[in-house]
């Protein structure tokens, strides 16, 4: 399996079985004939693609504090299960519950400006396939910034200076920033430090060490993005972090629209993933 979806649901307070029952013979009747049903032992339905290619997809209420994953690969089963995610979050939160996904697909969206593979499917899937249920509604893409770790205490030291100092400007992640540290140890928003250079690597340092004399909710650099998708204003994937009005995520935060794929490249990396099975088989 090469990667895992993610989300968290809180169901809807409506009848649970008759929800479930219009969910699996309305809302996924056409994507079911792909999977084979397992029961779970709490009674969730639990789905397997038939290809193999991914496995675990829960259907009803989370039951893990931290919602559900699904493992998944790359075929055509990801196209099922990420249609599946967005259909059962469309339904959710239409009848009034929750479902949120962030999944790997929302972890690093951009590479030199360009939506990498994953992401692109995942919203492409959503533009196309899952184009009816668009009918009528807002929706915004974007890519937010993603706040540098932030230091809970002073073992953590170590570990957050080896994340900041293995970033380089030729990695895959896109506009890492540190922002430079005043007289006073503290955060200064106007200069913006670049990875791999020495001023950095000695910002590094001095942020490290200065986390004990400064406010939690200091953010002290951004790397990479987290891919958000808003329905009418409600998220419905990526997860909000605290810092995400800070006036310089507001300024680094990208919109994704452009970038979407059309219809006609869902269609060719279909027929691609099709190809590829009719190759093995």
């Amino acid at each position: 399996m090469g990667y895992s979806h993610n989300w968290t649901i809180v169901m809807p307070p409506s009848d649970a079985a008759q929800f479930m029952f219009k969910l699996e013979s309305i809302c996924l009747v056409h994507l079911l004939p792909h999977f084979e049903l397992d029961l779970g032992d709490d009674g969730v339905t639990i789905l397997h693609h038939k290809s193999g290619q991914a496995e675990g997809f829960a259907l009803g209420q989370c039951r893990y504090d931290f919602g559900e994953s699904c493992k998944t690969g790359k075929g055509m089963a990801e196209v099922h299960i990420v249609e599946m995610l967005w259909r059962t979050a469309f339904a959710i939160n239409d009848a009034g519950g929750e479902m949120r996904i962030h999944s790997d697909c929302t972890w690093a969206p951009l590479q030199e400006g360009h939506l990498d593979s994953t992401s692109a499917t995942f919203l492409a899937v959503l533009m196309h396939r899952c184009s009816d249920l668009l009918k009528g509604r807002k929706i915004k893409v974007e890519a937010v910034p993603r706040a540098w770790p932030q230091i809970g205490e002073y073992s953590h030291v170590s570990s957050a200076q080896q994340q900041m100092l293995t970033r380089s400007p030729h990695s895959s992640r896109f506009d890492q920033v540190l922002f430079a540290v005043d007289d006073r140890n503290e955060a200064d928003y106007s200069m913006v430090l670049e990875p791999g250079t020495p001023a950095f690597s000695s910002a590094v340092f001095r942020h490290t060490q200065a986390y004990r004399f400064s406010q939690p909710s200091c953010l002290r650099g951004l790397y990479s993005h987290t891919l958000r998708v808003k329905v009418d204003g409600k998220v419905f994937a990526g997860i909000p972090e605290q810092h995400d009005q800070h006036a310089e995520v507001l300024a680094r935060t990208v919109d994704l629209q452009p970038l979407t794929p059309d219809a006609n490249w869902l269609k060719a990396e279909i027929a691609a993933r099709q190809t590829e099975v009719e190759g093995v088989a």
